[in-house]
């Protein structure tokens, strides 16, 4: 895994020894993910989560999806509430049809 952002410096960090009590759990596992990843080729599968602290325009997760489906690569994409300025986190039919035999969308 290659973590960006806040996620990698705090994974990075020398001495996190006063965070002892802190987990660091990307997500509860559940059987239907494991499932789905235990069906990929190892080190295959792009993780997308930008965290609930991140917001984007309508116009940068259109870009960043379609980027994600040309990518061709598999990949799980948490996608948390309201990551879109202003309006809801809407992914079109087009883009789920798209890439439905290589993604797993968690919201």
């Amino acid at each position: 895994m290659y973590p960006i952002g806040s996620f990698a410096s705090f994974s990075q960090s020398e001495s996190i020894d006063h965070l002892q009590s802190v987990s660091m759990s990307l997500w509860k596992e559940e059987d239907a993910c494991v499932e789905w990843l235990n069906d990929k080729e190892p080190k295959s599968v792009v993780y997308v989560n930008f965290g609930s602290a991140t917001v984007l325009t309508h116009n940068q997760l259109n870009e960043f999806s379609w980027g994600l489906a040309n990518s061709q690569r598999p990949f799980i994409w948490v996608i948390h509430e309201d990551p879109v300025i202003g309006e809801s986190a809407t992914i079109g039919k087009v883009f789920v049809e798209a890439t439905k035999e290589r993604a797993l969308i968690l919201r």
